[in-house]
């Protein structure tokens, strides 16, 4: 029997239908992921192109010297925002525009050409954690800055535009609307309830259990309650944390090491979809807050939008969150005995 559950942090309706992960499909998604050199002459985010890139903004050394950085940060040449600017008119009817003001950042990952987190050693991930966490700080606390994101896609079916391993951060100046939805429900409950509603919902998937995937001490991955597609897993600290700019150098190692585990469980179980990988956070102005909590939402490209969907704006996820934190727990399992692939990479010429 299927159901239309309700996540208790953003409020969003998805319909669970288990009977559909039994379809027929005609192909698998995402067979045949074409191998990538260590370094591509065309690529602007390998060594050797910088003339390509606008100036560098950050980079961060490579521990023992095997590479001559570890992660580079750029201006994004094609940014969705800008400092300034006015939009056009006239509108039709009651339609509004207004300037989308803001910045946007790219954040080279590794001067690997065929680098990803899933395959990197635990250093590696940590330090692209951690570039994460000092962009978002440096957007997130500027008090012209509403709201902030730092995302991440992998795939061309996920929206990355390059191969090379990278993540954006978009500063914005007013707070996106799924923030402010997030914002809304988390004051109503913490009003009600006197306790972070994130906090309240890890309690119970930790009591419950099916839903878990893996739980390191310092953040737990779990498949929520209302995903809204296959192998949406969430990762959120254990402690209570309001924002992502809170986040210490312990925190950015663990969430590493975990998030790179998933990854590489999700490549065994789902044939390596293309995803997106978000931070879910409010921005400076509530750090410390009780009613806040973020966390970094995974998801991957294993589902298409249909006529249903788009006219509903219900997601029918076809399957259950139950059936995939189960298959994916035993694929991390066996991805943290195997342990990570790039160190063996970096010792080829």
């Amino acid at each position: 029997m299927g159901e239309r559950r309700q996540d208790p942090v953003t409020g969003e309706w998805v319909i669970v239908a288990p009977e559909r992960a039994a379809r027929p499909h005609e192909h698998t998604r995402h067979g045949g992921r074409p191998v990538l050199p260590a370094h591509d002459p065309a690529c602007p985010f390998c060594p050797g192109n910088e003339a390509a890139l606008p100036p560098i903004l950050e980079e961060t050394a490579a521990e023992g010297g095997a590479e001559p950085w570890a992660t580079r940060v750029i201006a994004n040449l094609y940014p969705a925002v800008r400092p300034d600017g006015a939009p056009a008119g006239p509108f039709p009817a009651d339609g509004r525009a207004l300037p989308a003001r803001g910045r946007q950042e790219v954040i080279i990952e590794s001067p690997r050409h065929d680098a990803d987190l899933a395959t990197m050693c635990d250093e590696q991930a940590a330090a692209v954690i951690g570039t994460w966490a000092r962009r978002y700080r440096l957007m997130a606390e500027d008090p012209a800055v509403a709201g902030a994101v730092v995302f991440r896609n992998y795939g061309r079916g996920a929206g990355a535009s390059l191969a090379h391993p990278h993540a954006q951060a978009i500063a914005l100046a007013a707070t996106p609307p799924r923030l402010a939805r997030i914002l809304r429900r988390g004051r109503a409950y913490y009003r009600l309830a006197g306790r972070c509603v994130l906090c309240a919902m890890l309690a119970d998937e930790r009591a419950d259990g099916r839903r878990l995937v893996a739980d390191n001490g310092h953040f737990v991955a779990l498949s929520p309650f209302a995903s809204a597609r296959p192998f949406e897993i969430w990762l959120v600290p254990a402690r209570h944390q309001a924002t992502f700019a809170e986040i210490a150098p312990a925190g950015e190692r663990a969430l590493a090491g975990l998030l790179r585990r998933i990854l590489a469980g999700l490549r065994a179980v789902a044939d390596d979809p293309d995803y997106c990988c978000v931070i879910e956070s409010l921005g400076g102005a509530h750090r410390g807050a009780p009613h806040a909590h973020w966390w970094l939402r995974l998801w991957p490209d294993t589902a298409t939008p249909g006529g249903f969907e788009l006219g509903s704006g219900l997601a029918i996820h076809a399957g259950s969150p139950e059936a995939d934190a189960a298959g994916l727990r035993a694929a991390v399992a066996a991805a943290a005995d195997q342990g990570p692939g790039i160190s063996q990479l970096q010792k080829t010429p």
